[in-house]
This record gives structure tokens, C-alpha cells and sequence, in this order.
């Protein structure tokens, strides 16, 4: 599952570089999603034996120091760009923006939570985040908080919850909801694939799937060839969004393959310290995509130089910031 992870991670710098990959994006990020369902699920039936404080603080101190130090770094970079006369869309949002509406950016940067608001915000949009696809982190926190709940629900409850929302969700596009942000950003769309993700997790606690080893095979196959597959066999459109149905297709291949993709991949040293990666990338490779992206040269030279500054960058953070601080709460937390 690590090297999963950390695919999908990289899927999403080489889209953000504009450059030709695997699944990225909007579809990576859901995908992360429902892997997340399962780890949380995981994590806190087996870790924290219904103990939310604990998990709840545990998730915090997991996620938030690697993001600051991200955060630091991106800023640092800001701001030498900046004096060399290089405008990135972080820059342009803060000389735009008033007191109250900087104040709001600042407060938002710093704190992770409610971040997507800024998508629905007019005349501001996403670009007041300095590191642009942290808002995810917001929509992971509101799946934390609301996780020790939906554990306790019976799985057939869970699944009318996904059907429900995935209505709405469609209904919801017919009334011309069917761009962004609504189709990414909006926390009541997105929460079915946290809850296919906890499925899952039941799904392989009572031994379903776990010995489905060609659905590991068919999974990354589709990751890997997302885009070759999406464009050679068109799916039915769900309104304007081309890549919904297509979506729903890689998410719904990664929620069945996850027992056996557990069971294969936990007791390996490598696929862990693997996906340990994958959030130390998501985190910081989005100031590289906005100095080095979408200007002279070409996207495909750009996404090797974003990544490779990227990986080098990740690593520093899982190093010297992401692995003292699990150290650290092992005497306070659980550590997953």
C-alpha cells in the first residue's frame, strides 16, 4: 500500500506540471481518500481501542509539524523568487488582497482547517494558499473527526450514507453544481470514498478479498495507465465532468483491492518506509510546480526537475521533521 501511495503522490506533481502520467490530480487525491478510510479504520479499532482524544490528537501531530516545516520552506522560496522578480500566484494573491481578506489567507495558511473555503470565496481563490493542494488536509481532518462516529455504524448504514451522498452528489451536478470547486473541494461529495475506504477495512477484518492477489496487478495497472485507458475507452460522462465515471472506476478498484493489497504489503520494511514518502510529497512539491511549471520550458523537463527537487525535499522532511516527531509520540500516542 505504500507504494501505492506514494504512485498516486507522484501522479499528482507530474499533473500538476501539465506533463503526461499516471492518475493525478483530483483522482489521485480521492484515491488517497478511501486509503485513508482504511488506515483510520485500522488504526483506531486496533491502536486506540475507541479512544478518540488520543487518535485525534495522535492524527494532528502526524500531519501538522511535516506541513509547517513545508510551509517554511515554500515561504523561504517566496521569497528569494520574489526578489529576483519572479511572480508565482501566491505572490499576486497577497498583493491583491486587503487587510481583512490577508489576515483571512494568513490565518488559513497557518491553520490547515477550513482552507477550501477559499475556493468559494469571490474574487479570492485557492492561490492564497501558499502550498495550493493542502486544502486536502482540511478534508482529511473533518474525515478524522467524524471517523470514531462512522466506525460505529453498522456497514449497512455506511453503504446507504455512500449511496445517499453519491445521489446528491449527482443531483447536485444536474443543477449545475458541476464544476469546480464543488466536484473536489466540497466535504459532503467526497466523504463517500473515506467511508468505501473503512469498508474495505471491514471487508478485510472478516478475510473478504484478502487472497485477491490479480486485483493488486489490475489496480496499479489502472493508476499506472489511467490517462491511456480514459482516453482509449471513453466512459459516459456524468454532465460536464468528462473524468467523474472514470474516477468512480480506479476508486472502486482501489477499495475492493485493498485487503489483498494490505495483506500482501504489511510486514514489508520497504513498502512502508516507501509510502512514508508520499505525504512529505504531497506537501511540498507544489512550490516547485509554481516556480519551475508553466513558463519557458517544456512541461515534461519541468516535471523532472519538480520531482527530482521534490523527492530530494521530501525525504530532508521525512528525515529531519516526519520521523523524530513519531519518535516523540510514542510516549504520549499510539504510533501507526
Amino acid at each position: 500500500m505504500g507504494s501505492l501511495r506514494a504512485l498516486l503522490a507522484m501522479g499528482v506533481v507530474i499533473a500538476h506540471c501539465g506533463a503526461f502520467g499516471p492518475a493525478g490530480g483530483t483522482t489521485a487525491v480521492e484515491a488517497f481518500f478511501v486509503i485513508s478510510g482504511f488506515y483510520m479504520s485500522l488504526i483506531f479499532a486496533t491502536k486506540y481501542r475507541g479512544q478518540r482524544a488520543p487518535f485525534l490528537w495522535s492524527r494532528l501531530t502526524r500531519l501538522y509539524p511535516t506541513y509547517l516545516a513545508a510551509l517554511s520552506i515554500a515561504l523561504a522560496y517566496y521569497a528569494i523568487a520574489y526578489s529576483f522578480g519572479i511572480r508565482t500566484f501566491f505572490s499576486d494573491a497577497l498583493g491583491v488582497a486587503d487587510r481583512p481578506h490577508l489576515t483571512m489567507i494568513i490565518a488559513l495558511n497557518l491553520s490547515v482547517l477550513f482552507s477550501e473555503i477559499l475556493w468559494f470565496i469571490q474574487p479570492f481563490d485557492i492561490t492564497g494558499l501558499a502550498l495550493t493542494p493542502i486544502w486536502t488536509l482540511s478534508l482529511e481532518f473533518t474525515f478524522y473527526f467524524l471517523c470514531p462516529m462512522l466506525l460505529r455504524w453498522r456497514s449497512l448504514s455506511l453503504l446507504g450514507l455512500c449511496a445517499f451522498l453519491i445521489v446528491t452528489r449527482i443531483i447536485a451536478y444536474r443543477c449545475g453544481l458541476d464544476a469546480p470547486p464543488w466536484h473536489a473541494r466540497f466535504f459532503p461529495f467526497e466523504l463517500p470514498y473515506f467511508v468505501a475506504g473503512v469498508l474495505a477495512h471491514r471487508a478485510y477484518s472478516a478475510g473478504i478479498g484478502t487472497t485477491a492477489t490479480p486485483l493488486i496487478t489490475v489496480t496499479f495497472a489502472m493508476v499506472i495507465f489511467y490517462k491511456i485507458l480514459t482516453a482509449a475507452v471513453p466512459l459516459p460522462q456524468a454532465y460536464q465532468q468528462a473524468d467523474y465515471w472514470h474516477s468512480q472506476v480506479l476508486m472502486s478498484a482501489v477499495a475492493i483491492s485493498l485487503p489483498a493489497l494490505f495483506e500482501a504489503s504489511k510486514d514489508s520494511l520497504l513498502d512502508r518506509n516507501i509510502g512514508e514518502l508520499s505525504y512529505p510529497i504531497y506537501a511540498i512539491h507544489y512550490v516547485f510546480v509554481e516556480l519551475f511549471a508553466f513558463r519557458t520550458i517544456p512541461s515534461s523537463l519541468a516535471a523532472s526537475i519538480v520531482l527530482s527537487l521534490t523527492l530530494v525535499h521530501a525525504i530532508a522532511l521525512y528525515w529531519f521533521v516526519q520521523r523524530p516527531v513519531d519518535r516523540s509520540r510514542q510516549g504520549h500516542f499510539a504510533v501507526d
